[in-house]
C-alpha cells in the first residue's frame, strides 16, 4: 500500500504538529507528503527550526511534494483545489489519499475527484468541541457556539458548513484521534462510520527536570488563544492566589503578538501580572524543561479532542485540573487528572488549591507520568497504518508492491 497524505497546514498547531510527528514513524518508501507550495514556505520561515521527533520541521518539509500554491480561497476554491490536489495524489501512484484534517469544503472536491481516499478528524467538525454536551442536536450545537462568544447569524452559518461537510462525509470509513469526536458526532444527530484509533496521539518523552526542583504551583500550557482557556486561567489563578498567597504561575504557549499583549493587560487588570512567568514562543527544545517547573497544570480548554499539551504534562509528571469535557472525560481515565465543569473558574481554583495544600500533586505525578508511557507514536503508527490497510482493501485491489518512494509527474497545469 502507497499512502499519500495531503495537508495544507501552514502553522504548528497540536493537530499539524501531529501530522508530521506521526510520518516519522511510517513506513518508508510507503507514503509521500503532498501540500501547497505556499504552505511549505509560510511554515519552513515561521517554523523551520523546530525539531519534530528526530527532524526538524524543515528536514520533512524538503521531502514534500509541492502543489500549486493555495491562497486564500473561496469556498468553491478549496473544493476545485481538493480535486486537483486528490488527482495530483493519484498521478503519483498512491493507492489512498489520506487527509489528517476536519476541512467545511475540501472533502467535497476529493469526493468529486473519484480517488479513493478518507480523513482523520482531529476535531469534531466546525464546532471543535462540546464542552456543554447535555441536550442534543441543533439546539446543543448552538449553545456551544454561543459559549465560544458566536452570535446567531454566525452559529446558523457554521450548522449549514457543518450539514455540508456531513454531506460530503457520508458513506465514506473516517478516523478520529478521539472516541470523544464520534461521541459528539452522536449527540449532534450525525451518523457518520468513524473510528477512533487507539491509540490517536502518541508523547514525545519528557526532557525535565527532577520533580523535587518544581518552584511553581501552577502553569499553563497550550496555544494562547481563548478558547484553549487562558483567560479562564487567569482568573482561575487570581482566585487561587487568595488562598495560597505567593503562589506563582507560569503560561507556555505559541501566541502572537496581539495575544501576548491581551494576556499581560488582563494579568495586569487582574493583579496577577507580578506572579507570573511568561515563556511564549519558547523553544521546543526546552518546553519540557520549563513545564517541569511546575506543581500542577491548570487546563481549562473548551476546545479539544486528545489533548497533546496535556498529554506531554503528565509525561513530565505534571498533573492537572481541566474542564470536564468530553475530549478529557473520555480519554484520561487517570487519578493524574481531576475535573470540574466547564466553565467553572472558581471550581477549578479551589481544586488546584486543595491538591497544592495537601500536596497530592506528586503522587498525582508518578501516576501521570505512568498513564502516559502507554501514548507512543510507533504504536498510533501502528494504529493509524493498520486502519489505513482496512480501508484501502476494503475499497478496491491493491495495485501492487511498489518499494520505492513513488515521485508524481510533472504537476498538471492549474484548472
Amino acid at each position: 500500500m502507497h499512502v499519500a497524505i495531503f495537508t495544507p497546514a501552514d502553522n504548528l498547531s497540536g493537530g499539524n504538529y501531529r501530522t508530521f510527528r506521526i510520518l516519522e514513524e511510517y513506513p518508508r518508501g510507503k507514503y509521500a507528503l503532498m501540500m501547497p507550495g505556499d504552505a511549505i514556505e509560510r511554515l519552513r520561515r515561521d517554523f523551520g527550526g523546530v525539531r519534530v521527533g528526530r527532524r526538524t520541521l524543515s528536514e520533512i518539509l524538503d521531502e514534500a511534494i509541492a502543489l500549486r500554491p493555495l491562497g486564500r480561497a473561496s469556498a468553491l476554491g478549496y473544493v476545485r483545489y481538493a480535486e486537483y490536489a486528490a488527482r495530483e495524489a493519484a498521478r503519483a501512484g498512491a493507492d489512498l489519499l489520506y487527509f489528517p484534517h476536519e476541512h467545511a469544503y475540501m472533502p467535497l472536491g476529493f469526493r468529486l475527484s473519484g480517488v479513493r481516499w478518507t480523513e482523520l478528524l482531529q476535531l469534531t467538525p466546525v464546532v471543535g468541541s462540546l464542552p456543554l454536551d447535555e441536550g442534543s442536536g441543533l439546539r446543543l450545537f448552538l449553545r456551544n457556539m454561543e459559549a465560544r462568544g458566536y452570535g446567531p447569524s454566525k452559529s446558523l452559518k457554521g450548522y449549514a458548513r457543518l450539514k455540508l461537510q456531513v454531506a460530503a462525509l457520508r458513506g465514506m470509513r473516517l478516523l478520529a484521534v478521539s472516541r470523544s469526536i464520534p461521541y459528539e458526532l452522536g449527540r449532534l444527530g450525525i451518523d457518520l462510520d468513524v473510528a477512533a484509533l487507539d491509540p490517536g496521539v502518541g508523547v514525545d518523552p519528557c526532557s525535565g527536570r527532577d520533580p523535587g526542583e518544581r518552584d511553581v504551583d501552577v502553569a499553563f500550557f497550550s496555544r494562547v488563544v481563548r478558547e484553549k482557556g487562558i483567560f479562564d486561567f487567569l482568573v482561575a489563578f487570581a482566585l487561587l492566589r487568595r488562598r495560597v498567597p505567593g503562589a506563582r504561575g507560569l503560561v507556555i504557549g505559541f501566541a502572537s503578538s496581539e495575544a501576548e499583549e491581551a494576556v499581560r493587560a488582563e494579568a495586569g487588570r487582574l493583579g496577577i501580572l507580578d506572579s507570573l512567568e511568561f515563556a511564549f514562543n519558547a523553544p521546543r527544545r526546552y518546553v519540557h524543561a520549563i513545564l517541569s517547573r511546575a506543581r500542577l497544570l491548570l487546563y481549562p480548554s473548551l476546545a479539544d479532542s486528545f489533548s497533546l499539551s496535556l498529554l506531554e504534562s503528565l509525561s513530565c509528571g505534571v498533573p492537572a485540573v481541566a474542564y470536564d469535557i468530553p475530549a478529557i472525560r473520555l480519554n484520561y481515565n487517570t487519578p493524574a487528572v481531576e475535573r470540574v465543569r466547564p466553565l467553572d473558574r472558581a471550581g477549578m481554583a479551589h481544586r488546584a488549591a486543595g491538591i497544592l495544600e495537601e500536596g497530592r500533586w506528586e503522587e498525582m505525578g508518578r501516576a501521570g507520568a505512568e498513564f502516559s508511557g502507554r501514548f507512543t507514536w510507533e504504536a498510533a503508527r501502528s494504529a493509524e497504518w493498520d486502519a489505513l490497510r482496512r480501508i484501502a482493501d476494503a475499497d478496491g485491489d491493491s495495485r501492487g508492491d511498489r518499494s520505492h518512494l513513488f515521485r508524481p509527474a510533472a504537476p498538471s497545469p492549474p484548472s
